[in-house]
């Protein structure tokens, strides 16, 4: 068997070097010499079956999918995360009294304890960072210290994602721990993390969105916008401007989306995130109007 088998590779070759043929009436042609009589276990002329395009795997290089990827990146960008972070607030333990800024949100911090509501009861940004340092505050002690420790634990959950989204668009560890580095060095004072952490998810919504296009990243897209709202109306909307393009564009490009029903699940998405928005100004009197 061995013999006759060497002796149809040797007839492939010569029909290969045939002159008289164009190169697929060559390959035609040795496909069916080599199938005049089939062998066991696959057939080493025949071309390999072709993968269904996958724009996962082109964009990130990994043929693993999304919820794989994220899982088994999750850990390690938790880590990196958190040491950047723990080294972002060592940084600020020698300072001691908080700069205008910083006693600016700690004043409204301990406001919102006392049981007043932001924008309503005292001069304030959106709401949604008084309540979440208030929370810690109340955990942790009133103190300084605390106010740090939650604004950098806020921080931490915005530099996961994007290191996340580093990893989603195929960005190798050595060059995500580096990002995470020169992020972290180019942060603000301790007062000024909520923006850069909003910004990273709002980027890693948006790298889902690229590489995995559907009704589920369309979805998530406007949960993050409405969320964001709760921290910053200006930075919802610049979030829900650039992810509303995104959502456009791949209804546009890909046939998961379709335009209408995919600005109707952005939009849904969008007033879920906001539901905490919503709630206030439902529930709490004289919100809406100072507002």
């Amino acid at each position: 068997r061995e013999s006759r088998r060497r002796s149809r590779l040797r007839v492939c070759v010569r029909l290969w070097q045939a002159p008289a043929c164009d190169p697929r009436s060559k390959w035609n042609a040795i496909v069916a010499s080599w199938k005049k009589r089939s062998w066991p276990g696959p057939d080493p002329l025949s071309p390999a079956p072709r993968r269904p395009h996958d724009r996962s795997s082109t964009v990130s290089g990994n043929d693993a999918a999304p919820g794989a990827l994220i899982s088994t990146s999750l850990p390690w960008a938790v880590v990196v995360a958190a040491l950047c972070s723990a080294a972002l607030l060592l940084s600020w333990v020698k300072e001691g009294l908080p700069s205008p800024d910083e006693g600016y949100l700690w004043y409204g911090t301990l406001r919102t304890l006392a049981g007043e509501v932001p924008l309503r009861d005292f001069r304030s940004y959106e709401p949604g960072r008084y309540y979440w340092c208030a929370a810690w505050l109340l955990a942790l002690g009133r103190a300084i210290a605390p106010l740090r420790i939650a604004v950098h634990l806020f921080y931490f959950l915005g530099l996961t994602c994007g290191l996340l989204a580093l990893r989603l668009a195929g960005v190798g560890w050595p060059a995500v721990v580096a990002a995470g580095v020169v992020i972290t060095a180019w942060t603000h004072k301790p007062y000024k993390l909520f923006e850069p952490a909003l910004a990273m998810v709002a980027v890693l919504a948006g790298v889902e969105l690229i590489i995995h296009p559907g009704y589920p990243a369309v979805v998530a897209a406007g949960v993050v916008v409405g969320a964001i709202c709760f921290f910053g109306v200006n930075y919802g909307l610049y979030a829900g401007a650039a992810l509303l393009g995104l959502t456009l564009l791949e209804a546009a490009k890909s046939n998961a989306i379709a335009l209408v029903p995919g600005l109707g699940v952005y939009f849904a998405g969008a007033l879920l995130g906001a539901l905490p928005l919503i709630v206030m100004f439902a529930c709490v009197r004289g919100f809406f109007a100072a507002f």
